[in-house]
């Protein structure tokens, strides 16, 4: 038993020597609010689902008055905004929202009700951005769609300072399709550049149950929680929420600008 938990002591001080060369973050909460003061638009990517990347999230809601965000943006149809605006003025109707079911779970609504709570002065405005149902197959994507809603924000409110809360692949910086791909769309991120070419924006994606052989940053941070800068220190460095979308092989310095690792 000695051993072992010495072994495991050695093990952890290793890791810590070697992370330190990467200048993590051991704090992904105060490495956000960093990434906030700093940019006008911030992209938090997630996965769906996991409750330790939503109870995150919901302990950062309440400090995100202090750094000025005005609006929280959310992966819930634009269709849905009266509904979240019903519930947050009066506390009723949150189960009448409708919540893309990959999505929806309690602590996904949870959000909604932190929101809620906090004093009108201090609440970010929630923001549904995306597209409806009834517009799928049409003439505009997920993505253009999303880009235009919060394109809109700051058209309507010119000093305005946004968080968006979505899933891990639509923060990417760039999309560069496989050639058999149909119906090539460009990233949010892309289409945020054409409407908002003055816009500081900063994408950071939640890495978390990637297994180890198919994700590095996976591999090398396996004792840790930690926040890096995604740069060119990890050049060459396989990230295993890339491997489910058909995009040609890239550095992920080059899709995302920073990563939460669990």
């Amino acid at each position: 038993m000695r051993f072992f938990v010495i072994f495991a002591i050695f093990s952890l001080l290793l890791t810590f020597s070697w992370a330190g060369e990467y200048q993590f973050n051991p704090d992904p909460q105060s490495y956000v609010i960093e990434k906030i003061e700093s940019h006008d638009i911030i992209f938090l990517g997630t996965t769906h689902k996991r409750s330790q990347i939503l109870n995150f999230i919901s302990s950062l809601i309440p400090k995100l008055h202090k750094v000025g965000v005005s609006h929280l943006c959310l992966e819930i149809d634009s269709d849905q905004q009266h509904k979240v605006d019903h519930y947050i003025q009066t506390g009723e109707g949150l189960y009448d929202i409708e919540i893309w079911p990959p999505i929806d779970c309690p602590e996904y609504r949870r959000l909604l009700t932190i929101i809620r709570d906090l004093p009108a002065n201090e609440r970010p405005s929630p923001v549904c951005i995306d597209l409806p149902k009834t517009r799928h197959g049409k003439e505009i994507n997920r993505d253009e769609w999303m880009a235009m809603s919060i394109s809109k924000i700051f058209h309507n409110n010119p000093g305005a300072k946004v968080f968006v809360k979505i899933g891990s692949l639509h923060t990417l910086k760039k999309l560069d399709w496989q050639d058999h791909v149909p119906n090539k769309r460009v990233s949010i991120r892309e289409e945020l550049t054409r409407l908002l070419p003055n816009a500081r924006v900063f994408s950071i994606v939640n890495v978390i149950d990637q297994k180890p052989d198919k994700c590095d940053f996976t591999r090398q941070f396996d004792l840790i929680t930690a926040a890096v800068d995604c740069d060119e220190r990890f050049l060459g460095w396989k990230a295993g929420f890339l491997s489910v979308i058909a995009i040609k092989p890239a550095e992920v310095c080059t899709l995302v600008d920073g990563l939460i690792i669990y």
